[in-house]
């Protein structure tokens, strides 16, 4: 949708949210199930833009191997799997 290819995200043919709504029963089964279960407005949530401060949130999520979520929660990921350099930025520190 951003790169304007598609009016809706469903209207990918080559995306989750087109075959979880109009694949065929062999092309759902080739979608690992939800981790957590899909809000009942799917359709309309996956078509919503996100928030700028959101999208470059997950953005350096991706680009930095960040664990992406409320900050409290991205905390205790990154303590318990060791995760601190992905939070520093690139190269060495600045001398004062």
């Amino acid at each position: 949708m951003r790169a304007k290819l598609v009016q809706n995200c469903e209207d990918w043919r080559w995306g989750s949210a087109y075959r979880r709504i109009h694949g065929t029963a062999k092309q759902k089964k080739l979608l690992e199930p939800t981790p957590v279960k899909l809000p009942e407005n799917y359709i309309d949530w996956i078509n919503s833009s996100e928030a700028s401060e959101e999208l470059d949130n997950i953005r350096q999520s991706v680009n930095k191997s960040i664990p992406y979520g409320r900050d409290d929660w991205v905390e205790r990921m990154v303590a318990k799997h060791h995760l601190e350099t992905t939070l520093r930025n690139v190269g060495r520190p600045k001398k004062n």
